[in-house]
């Protein structure tokens, strides 16, 4: 076996390892925690998690056999929460898996990996979910004062608007683009990640904005809608009553 071939294999056993146990709630939490507000001490864990620091703690000790974690301490005179933590720079490719890498790892663990594949997938759309329930909220909010508003607070509402602005993207595309539009954002996300490696100060895990890049195959998701194939549903935020 040359080494080329032995890195590949330990590299795919660590990807293993750590889908196999990013397979709770609370443990999925932890991770999307730090990397959405980086550096993160016990006591901040507990506050935003809404776990118990023994139960945090007790899920962070497998993080750090695995080695998808570096500890350091701050200045807190022997406190338990004088350790911070964050995830590697290389986490985040710790949860991909191509169809070729899953097909090169042991039967088995290919269950349990498509298992946690599919998990994640379900708990990232009700994350995502929940944001966009958020979004809504803080436009009904702005219409609403918008509605109500005086003519002097009309500035006011334009400033939070733009200063607040979701920016999002909406694309058809057919096969063909799609295609394109996949190794364009393959291309990009690669130059992106080059980028991030050349700058010395860089820490994958300190990310307050979220890209969410989604490619929905409509008519296959759509048949999902009970109520007949005539986008109903689909339509329905636009129903006034």
């Amino acid at each position: 076996m040359t080494s080329d071939t032995e890195g590949i294999k330990k590299q795919l056993t660590q990807k293993v390892e750590v889908m196999k146990l990013l397979n709770t709630v609370t443990r999925l939490r932890i991770i999307l925690i730090l990397l959405v507000y980086g550096k993160q001490s016990l006591a901040e864990l507990e506050e935003k998690i809404g776990r118990t620091k023994a139960t945090i703690t007790h899920h962070i000790k497998k993080f750090e056999e695995l080695g998808i974690i570096k500890t350091t301490r701050k200045n807190a005179r022997g406190s338990i929460d004088a350790k911070v933590y964050q995830l590697i720079p290389e986490f985040l490719d710790l949860i991909q898996l191509s169809p070729e890498e899953l097909n090169v790892i042991e039967e088995d663990d290919q269950k349990d990996i498509l298992q946690f594949l599919l998990l994640r997938d379900k708990w990232m759309f009700e994350m995502i979910r929940n944001i966009f329930q958020l979004i809504n909220l803080f436009y009904k909010d702005l219409e609403f004062d918008f509605v109500n508003l005086n003519l002097k607070d009309f500035e006011d509402v334009k400033k939070q608007y733009f200063e607040n602005l979701v920016q999002y993207d909406i694309l058809f595309l057919n096969k063909e683009h799609k295609d394109q539009y996949s190794e364009l954002l393959k291309s990009l996300k690669s130059k992106l990640n080059k980028k991030r490696e050349e700058e010395t100060n860089y820490i994958v895990n300190d990310a307050p904005y979220l890209i969410f890049n989604s490619i929905i195959p409509l008519e296959d998701i759509l048949k999902y809608d009970p109520e007949t194939r005539k986008f109903i549903r689909f339509f329905r935020v636009f129903d006034k009553e």
